[in-house]
């Protein structure tokens, strides 16, 4: 897999953010390449959702790539998102409270 995203990249893509789902998160950009895997959490009361998921995830990466967050920080910032929106049935309910609570327990390696 990392292959074929290096190779998307060497076609012009500067950063790729891919959601593995229930497997976690890869980033691939100039600055290296990285792994997230997936924070387990209980389900709610509500049960866990997926719904809006990937929205979250990318909605909090780029919102840390715009503040100047490094790139594996920003990495940390989307599966945080997208781990407090599994918390609320329907699409980003999250608070920025409950993303904020998720980054300490969120892994980044480079693969």
């Amino acid at each position: 897999m990392l292959r074929a995203l290096d190779a998307v990249r060497a076609q012009g893509a500067k950063r790729i953010l891919l959601s593995l789902g229930a497997k976690g998160c890869l980033l691939v950009s100039p600055e290296g390449r990285w792994y997230a895997p997936p924070v387990r959490e209980p389900a709610s009361p509500s049960g866990l959702s997926p719904l809006g998921s990937g929205d979250a995830l990318l909605g909090g990466f780029l919102r840390a790539v715009a503040a100047g967050e490094t790139e594996d920080s920003a990495l940390k910032w989307g599966v945080a998102a997208a781990t407090a929106n599994l918390l609320h049935r329907g699409a980003c309910f999250m608070s920025a409270a409950e993303i904020r609570g998720f980054l300490p327990r969120v892994r980044v390696r480079i693969v």
